[in-house]
């Protein structure tokens, strides 16, 4: 009988845990996304030729538009536009935006990734 009711209240504070952070968690797509994100910004986008850049930031926007986050729509896009357009620094600075995005949602590289 105890420990019926010690099951019945962790599921029950469970439940009410739950609830108080639904509305903040990452989705999938989300934590797809992001999981690019990170990888981007431990340096492996920087290694990559122009052509898998620009292939891995229409990948990153295909990924974002499936997670319909628009903060993540907007950084893939200037991602894309900066490997378009073979800028170091518009590149770094995208994927800086992407990664604050992804740690807001406590999945990015400064919150410890996905």
């Amino acid at each position: 009988m105890v420990r019926a009711l010690v099951v019945v209240a962790v599921l029950a504070s469970g439940v009410l845990l739950g609830a108080c952070g639904a509305g903040s968690q990452p989705s999938a797509a989300d934590l797809t996304a992001c999981g690019s994100v990170n990888s981007m910004a431990s340096g492996a986008f920087a290694v990559d030729l122009l052509a898998q850049q620009e292939a891995l930031a229409a990948q990153l926007l295909s990924q974002a538009k499936a997670a319909d986050n628009e903060a993540l729509i907007k950084g893939a896009e200037q991602l894309q536009a900066a490997a378009a357009a073979q800028s170091a620094a518009r590149v770094n600075a995208a994927v800086t935006t992407l990664g604050a995005v992804c740690t807001s949602m406590g999945v990015g590289p400064s919150s410890g990734g996905v």
